[in-house]
């Protein structure tokens, strides 16, 4: 079972710049597996979906409230299961579908779920805090217990969307697409039996389906199989039709639209997604809207961090006249580290300067004289970097070792203790990485493509890439 995220190259359109390998003699072009057949989105359809950038990944998201992005757990950790830094993860979201109008917005805060377990992919869910709201994206509430358990019901039609790719290892898409999907049902997704959906036959994955949810398309009129492939992880699954709410999130699956890297699968199996009705206290205890409270206080608008400062905003709750804001800034791991700030009604802003460098802080606000508090938005102070970013390095020539095999030599510089460097291969077949040693990486590519090569140097301080360095093979 694989995870549906991919390497983050999300796009088709290659600048080429300069060839370095030997082309070997023109070969026959590869079998190409079917492609996931999505369909362009209605206007206004999917306005809450965000591309996200982690560590090197590509994956989907949903903004679920102004400050909050839910996506899977395993597109908020590195290699090594470990969180990562607000620093490695961006959030982009634009109001076309085009890949390429995406405006980035920064991360102050990626929270995984406690209980996520890379092996099983139990848990899979995270959430991610923006340092402020993205202007003109609206976003998807979370669906209800009664929302969720009725619109997951066996033969429900739902949805899924993102810029993942088209086929099992292919290309990613340019623009949004979306999946028309069907629910399968519980007994048959959690265990290893079959149901037919669309005239085709799935089967189940033996899920554990307290946490999880199945569901595969068929293109109507048609034996197209519909479904969520690599670089969709972390997007939504959503029901509703006036008004869209989160049912899950895209996890994993065998294969896509019923193909793997064998080609087509004898047995075809369901899209696997995350059932978001089963962590709602736990997406509360984060902040996130979950649409379970009818508080009047006051909320937090945006909490940006600098270094060892913070700028709040905030805005009315529900609660009537404006009266004085008060503004709480708690150091989560020292309660005496404590800030206030009274704000007056014609104002909605309050700086906080002198706050512990790298320290997380609760921010709340609530109307003078009240006890009514808004949600708590947990928010990282910078910190000043410990090391020097990184100096970006430089492809400089390139061998056809023969077999797929090619070597490529890498001006690395002078690079700052700590800095990772390594090499990203991306042809419309497969993405390739290898880290550099000695001034050398060394990959295994499949023949008959054109690949784009960057060297790539990362530190806690920053990321710095190559120009593309482009050849056929």
């Amino acid at each position: 079972m694989s995870r549906r995220r991919a390497f983050a190259v999300a796009a088709s359109a290659l600048i080429l710049t300069s060839i370095g390998v030997t082309t070997p003699a023109a070969l026959a072009d590869p079998v190409r597996p079917e492609v996931v057949n999505g369909r362009d989105p209605s206007p206004g359809e999917i306005r809450p979906l965000v591309y996200v950038s982690a560590g090197g990944y590509s994956c989907g998201g949903t903004l679920v409230d102004t400050l909050h992005v839910v996506t899977a757990g395993h597109c908020s950790v590195n290699n090594t299961n470990a969180t990562l830094r607000p620093s490695q993860v961006t959030v982009s979201w634009g109001p076309s579908t085009y890949f390429y109008d995406l405006d980035r917005y920064p991360v102050t805060q990626v929270t995984t779920h406690p209980d996520y377990d890379p092996q099983t992919l139990d848990n899979d869910i995270a959430v991610l805090t923006l340092a402020a709201p993205i202007p003109g994206a609206t976003p998807m509430p979370i669906a209800s217990v009664a929302e969720s358990e009725a619109d997951l019901a066996a033969g429900k039609s739902v949805r899924s969307a993102g810029y993942g790719n088209l086929s099992f290892d292919g290309q990613a898409s340019d623009y949004l697409k979306v999946a028309d999907l069907t629910v399968m049902s519980d007994s048959v997704c959690g265990s290893d039996g079959s149901e037919r959906i669309g005239g085709i036959t799935f089967y189940g994955i033996g899920a554990n389906t307290d946490h999880f949810v199945c569901a595969i398309g068929v293109e109507s009129g048609t034996r197209n199989i519909v479904d969520t492939c690599q670089g969709d992880s972390g997007g939504p699954l959503f029901g509703g039709t006036t008004t869209p709410y989160l049912l899950g999130v895209v996890s994993s699956g065998y294969g896509c639209a019923g193909v793997d890297e064998d080609g087509p699968m004898p047995q075809k199996t369901p899209g696997i997604y995350t059932r978001v009705s089963a962590y709602l206290p736990w997406l509360a205890e984060q902040g996130v809207d979950t649409g379970s409270t009818t508080s009047t206080a006051p909320r937090i608008v945006s909490a940006v961090p600098g270094v060892g400062s913070l700028t709040v905003v905030v805005a009315p709750g529900s609660g009537g006249s404006v009266e004085n804001y008060q503004i709480y800034v708690e150091n989560t791991a020292d309660p005496s580290d404590t800030w206030y700030c009274d704000v007056p009604p014609t104002e909605d802003t309050c700086g906080f300067s002198d706050l512990t460098p790298g320290a997380q802080y609760a921010v709340t606000v609530r109307y003078e004289g009240s006890e009514e508090v808004s949600d708590p938005v947990y928010v990282t102070v910078d910190d000043v970097p410990s090391t020097a970013p990184p100096v970006k390095p430089k492809i400089t020539k390139g061998w056809n070792m023969g077999g797929g095999r090619v070597k490529l030599k890498v001006r690395v510089g002078q690079q700052p203790e700590g800095t990772l460097v390594w090499v990203q291969c991306t042809s419309e077949a497969m993405t390739k990485t290898a880290t550099v040693k000695k001034g050398r990486a060394n990959l295994r590519l499949d023949t008959g493509w054109r690949y784009s090569c960057k060297a790539i140097a990362e530190n806690e301080a920053g990321r710095k890439t190559s120009k593309k360095f482009v050849f056929n093979l």
